[in-house]
């Protein structure tokens, strides 16, 4: 019992330690990627993705958010589609009074 809870702990720390790994890699790349001499949208669209690499590398290991349950996922992806949407809701609203101001 004590060989295979050590083996499994020893596998857990592995791929603990993988993890650490790829985040580390990934804040460099986004470091890296400030200096490349690139267009502004193309740094954003870069740093974006290993960020989102990174949460869902963070969120899914580390919290271990991957064995969870249906309706946990399920309410952080409808948590996900709010947030997105209050962050675009100004924008609308802006485009909205702007239309109408044109229009008088």
């Amino acid at each position: 019992m004590s060989d295979n809870n050590s083996q499994a702990l020893q596998q857990e720390a592995r791929r603990h330690l993988i993890i650490f790994g790829a985040v580390a890699l990934g804040t460099i790349l986004i470091v890296l990627s400030s200096f490349a001499p690139l267009a502004t949208g193309v740094k954003i669209a870069a740093v974006l993705a290993v960020a989102i690499a990174q949460a869902s590398l963070v969120a899914g290991f580390l919290m271990h958010l991957i064995t969870e349950k249906r309706m946990v996922i399920s309410s952080l992806v409808l948590t996900a589609i709010f947030f997105v949407a209050l962050i675009f809701l100004p924008f609308l609203s802006e485009a909205d009074q702007t239309h109408h101001f044109l229009l008088r």
